[in-house]
């Protein structure tokens, strides 16, 4: 019940900061609606209600790793998705999240490791990050930024992530590519 309270008033914020610009990386990274900062934290309660009931549920933690990583909060976040991982060594989006929240946070050598294995197992997009983080674009960490925005507002409950939104999947093509050419970065 708490796991279903939680992603439900999740979804509900993420649909509120879809309504405007906010849920978006903005220079001043502080700014965030209070009124998001409370639900969040509520949110963040029910999945740590549901893992005292059920530790080994590794949705809860993937979930509550995305809600840190909305609120800021990137160890803790890292800590949620390695969690993750150690309880489901097949689960691709933890790889991937955790992956982008250590290129976000400077350590890039364990992102790139996180983000091949999120490639090994089917997130596709991952591969493509590797390249461009192996051939030292500049304004990797700006595209790191879009896209950690993307996870926070395409993060949906029983954590399927990104697994849709494949670099086949013509929306997230045709993002990806403006992205990648805003950025300057061809093949």
């Amino acid at each position: 019940a708490y796991f279903c309270r939680a992603n439900s008033r999740y979804r509900r914020v993420l649909y509120e900061q879809s309504l405007d610009d906010s849920w978006k990386l903005v220079e001043n990274e502080e700014a965030q609606e209070p009124d998001h900062k409370l639900e969040l934290d509520l949110v963040l309660n029910d999945y740590d209600k549901a893992l005292a009931v059920y530790p080994e549920f590794s949705f809860a933690w993937f979930n509550r790793g995305n809600v840190l990583l909305d609120m800021k909060d990137y160890r803790n976040a890292l800590a949620s998705y390695s969690k993750t991982i150690s309880l489901d060594k097949d689960f691709a989006e933890a790889y991937f999240n955790r992956g982008l929240t250590y290129i976000y946070l400077g350590e890039n050598d364990k992102g790139l490791s996180d983000l091949s294995k999120a490639g090994e197992l089917g997130i596709y997009v991952a591969y493509n990050l590797s390249k461009i983080l192996r051939n030292g674009v500049s304004m990797l960490h700006r595209v790191i930024s879009r896209l950690m925005s993307f996870i926070i507002y395409f993060s949906y409950s029983f954590g399927v992530l990104f697994r849709k939104l494949t670099y086949k999947n013509p929306t997230m093509k045709a993002k990806f590519d403006e992205a990648r050419k805003e950025n300057g970065i061809s093949d």
